[in-house]
């Protein structure tokens, strides 16, 4: 999973899905301006460590490990199995900041569950979800001072369990979208 600061994708804002693309180790040239962190999450166990700078996450409860559509993956299994990172400014969203999510994600059901968020301690700032009643990606942004200002998108795509799909949430701060 990677963060960038920038509105690295284009077209404006969707949440990009798609199934089954061939795999890639090595990221296209120029994907590492306004990175910000990157999570391989191909470790067999413990943390998941940030490969671009040092946002790494600290497991909580039992995350296992299996074969990625990459290279390794992380299995959390939802509930009490997931991995946190410390609140730091570089991952903030808000009204006034672009942000880009890109992660691979494999849901062997579908009901539904966080995938990635951040919020600064009491507020949510920005949250990608599967959003179970429509089985679609979801993609939520707030101002970074509570729940004003929501931008919320939801891809086209409908899920399938048993399948990978590489999702794209970008939101421009200049554009509002």
């Amino acid at each position: 999973m990677g963060i960038w600061r920038i509105p690295q994708f284009h077209p404006p804002f969707q949440p990009q899905v798609k199934r089954d693309a061939p795999p890639s180790l090595v990221p296209p040239a120029g994907l590492a301006i306004g990175l910000i962190a990157y999570w391989p999450m191909d470790e067999a166990s413990g943390n998941a460590l940030d490969a671009h700078s040092s946002h790494n996450g600290a497991q909580q409860g039992t995350v296992g490990s299996s074969t990625g559509n990459v290279s390794g993956a992380r299995v959390t299994g939802g509930g009490n199995n997931y991995f946190t990172v410390p609140d730091h400014a570089d991952l903030s969203g808000g009204a006034s900041v672009s942000i880009t999510l890109a992660t691979w994600v494999y849901s062997p059901g579908l009901a539904g569950g966080t995938i990635c968020s951040k919020d600064n301690g009491s507020d949510a700032e920005w949250y990608l979800i599967h959003y179970a009643s429509t089985n679609k990606f979801r993609f939520h942004m707030w101002s970074a001072t509570g729940y004003s200002n929501e931008v919320m998108v939801q891809s086209t795509s409908t899920i399938s369990a048993n399948t990978w799909y590489h999702v794209v949430a970008r939101y421009d701060a200049d554009t509002n979208e």
